[in-house]
């Protein structure tokens, strides 16, 4: 499901990222990140990515900041966002395996959703492997994710 952002949205995104970024000054960098690399635009892209996945679910997004691995929609869902529509769902080791992991793409205002998928139904090993010298992970590709058919699949 394509998904454009309006402009209050995109506001949003921008202010939560700030304020993410703010909280997490001073933290050290997750999952290999370095100092270096662009805090904000990766802070700006995730809220762009949650803002999105919750107009497609028609839930209600808080713009949580400071919760990291707490679900970022309702009790059990956390979002994914990543800057091409090619990219795989990443899960990580210390994500948990009950949550539904949705995936979205794109550069904002532009976002797709993808679908879903829950490490506890089981993750394969060819798809644990390291990217960008960061630690390993597990790339799930989009033909593993389930979709429902409110996001135009059967």
């Amino acid at each position: 499901m394509n998904i454009t952002l309006t402009q209050p949205e995109m506001v949003i995104a921008s202010v939560v990222a700030g304020l993410r970024q703010s909280g997490a000054a001073g933290l050290p960098e997750a999952h290999g990140a370095t100092a270096d690399e662009d805090g904000i635009g990766r802070h700006f892209l995730g809220a762009a990515g949650e803002i999105a996945a919750a107009r497609a679910l028609g839930r209600y997004w808080g713009g949580d900041v400071g919760t990291f691995k707490r679900a970022d929609i309702g009790r059990d869902i956390q979002i994914r966002t990543r800057s091409q529509h090619w990219h795989d769902l990443i899960i990580r080791d210390d994500d948990d395996p009950d949550h539904v992991f949705i995936l979205v793409t794109g550069q904002p205002p532009h976002m797709r959703v993808h679908g879903w998928y829950r490490p506890a139904d089981g993750l394969r090993p060819d798809w644990r492997k390291p990217h960008g010298g960061r630690p390993e992970a597990w790339f799930v590709p989009q033909s593993a994710l389930s979709r429902c058919k409110w996001w135009g699949e059967e």
